[in-house]
């Protein structure tokens, strides 16, 4: 781990001004990490990568960026569709916390494979891999604190919000934060996924689970129509 002041001063951000903000993702990690911890096992990759979709959606799984990024993970709709997650006018699973995940932690071991170095491979994520291989021709290194400076500005400051993300997700006591967990959280926190076998409808679900409709809508985000 490399502490420099772009990482101080996001680490800043998340303590001060930021405060609430941060309180409000920490108490969304109770819902997700377990579900990132899951898939990120399955594949034999590091946990820490947990700490990402804290940086790219603030662990909000609706969130949608103006150029079309969506989801916890912020998925490009060819991205997801290349590993393997259905993304059309009635279902959009990068609005599902365990596809999109699962998608997500497939791109990261690819791009690991590619690179073999942590700092690239969070590099590639947010800017492409072919931009961080030009980087890494321009610069005639492989190690990203080399490669760094030939990365587009905003991938410049990926790394180290990644590295404040994953020292406040660790350390928030320290620094006297309160993870907020809302009451939308607290009635999706102990959920389990199931895969049927036929087609339901939530109305049907509702009626079998004693669950609201409502309820059963938003533990299936994908469904879009």
């Amino acid at each position: 781990v490399v502490s420099n002041q772009q990482v101080m001063t996001k680490i800043r951000q998340y303590v001060t001004a930021g405060k609430k903000d941060t309180e409000l993702i920490l108490g969304r990690t109770f819902v997700y990490f377990p579900i990132f911890e899951h898939y990120l096992k399955q594949y034999n990759l590091p946990e820490e990568l947990k700490f990402l979709p804290m940086i790219e959606s603030g662990l909000r799984p609706t969130v949608k960026s103006h150029v079309g990024a969506t989801g916890l993970w912020q998925l490009m709709s060819i991205t997801a569709r290349y590993n393997g997650l259905r993304v059309d006018g009635q279902i959009d699973q990068r609005l599902d916390p365990y596809a999109s995940t699962e998608a997500a932690v497939k791109m990261l071991d690819f791009l690991y494979k590619q690179f073999g170095d942590w700092g690239l491979v969070l590099a590639a994520y947010n800017s492409g891999h072919g931009r961080v291989k030009k980087a890494m021709k321009l610069a005639g290194s492989n190690d990203y604190w080399k490669v760094k400076a030939y990365l587009p500005v905003e991938t410049q400051k990926y790394v180290p919000a990644f590295i404040a993300a994953a020292y406040i997700a660790n350390h928030y006591n320290v620094h006297n934060l309160n993870p907020n967990i809302t009451a939308d959280l607290s009635e999706v926190q102990d959920t389990r996924l199931i895969k049927v076998k036929e087609a339901l409808s939530f109305k049907q679900i509702a009626q079998a689970t004693g669950l609201s409709y409502d309820l059963v809508r938003k533990l299936n985000r994908a469904y879009v129509a």
